[in-house]
């Protein structure tokens, strides 16, 4: 039997530093008890002992469900048409929590869904030639687009339309290639032939954003008052080093990580230093 509410997120070796700071922001300025899943996209087995062994968080397998899962954000596609909960709340996990998220679960509970202000207008991520294959509605194009990092949604059918129609043009490949704009990011496993007519394309975000509009229309948008996105700015990791509440003992595992992460750290320090900007502070190995 589903649960009431549940806050879902997704997380590589990349962003571990970030996804401690979300669990212990949500524990420290919301709920210590809420349910946190969070989608393994490729954590070392270290990473996952620790996340598994946390207080009301489960780590999931992300499935391979198509030969581009991991390229250009495909894989959030899939996590949206996967409500783990009545009221379920996705969190990109470069998000930190700074206060209470009931006017967010009501906001799911109202209209279906919970959605943000992206700060650009719809024509601006949507190339031409997917404005004609989904003849998007004038009256929208010029609107602002919502933010697929922070997305709330129950399990009603008419939310879970709009989730299957992204995840499906995703696995088409519609969440491939880049702008010209951002060409220099066609690398590594992003790496794709796609040239897309717009200002700057969104891969996951472009297509929540289509089918939102196709499917909803008009949408009742929330402020993200206690929702800040900071990614990877070690600086503002503020609740990184908050003690965390473990099912058993993994002293040596969390040592382990942390010991890994402040190595990381250091070349990144080097990095920065070596391009004139600040260092990043250290984790604390306790």
């Amino acid at each position: 039997m589903k649960k009431n509410k549940a806050i879902i997120t997704a997380v590589s070796n990349k962003f571990f530093p970030s996804v401690l700071n979300l669990i212990n922001s949500i524990r420290a300025n919301y709920d210590e008890n809420i349910d946190i899943f969070v989608y393994d996209l490729g954590l070392s087995y270290t990473f996952r002992k620790e996340l598994e062994h946390v207080k009301s968080v489960y780590v999931i397998n992300m499935p391979q469900f198509c030969p581009h899962w991991r390229s250009c954000y495909t894989w959030k596609t899939y996590i949206f048409t996967k409500p783990l909960a009545m009221y379920n709340l996705y969190l990109d996990a470069g998000c930190q929590i700074g206060g209470a998220l009931d006017a967010t679960f009501a906001a799911i509970q109202k209209n279906g869904y919970f959605v943000i202000d992206q700060g650009v207008s719809l024509s601006d991520i949507v190339p031409i030639e997917y404005k004609r294959l989904f003849q998007i509605n004038n009256k929208f194009y010029n609107e602002s687009c919502v933010d697929a990092g922070v997305f709330g949604f129950d399990s009603s059918e008419e939310v879970h339309e709009v989730a299957m129609c992204t995840y499906d043009a995703a696995v088409a490949g519609l969440s491939l290639g880049f702008s010209k704009r951002d060409a220099w990011r066609n690398k590594d496993k992003d790496k794709n032939i796609f040239v897309r007519g717009c200002v700057q394309f969104r891969h996951d975000l472009t297509l929540l954003n289509i089918f939102l509009r196709k499917k909803i229309g008009d949408l009742d948008v929330s402020t993200a008052n206690n929702i800040l996105k900071i990614r990877m700015n070690y600086r503002r990791l503020r609740y990184v080093n908050d003690k965390m509440t473990y099912t058993r003992n993994i002293s040596v595992t969390k040592w382990i990580n942390r010991l890994v992460l402040n190595s990381f750290i250091v070349l990144r320090g080097c990095s920065l230093k070596l391009r004139g900007k600040k260092d990043v502070p250290y984790m604390d190995l306790k």
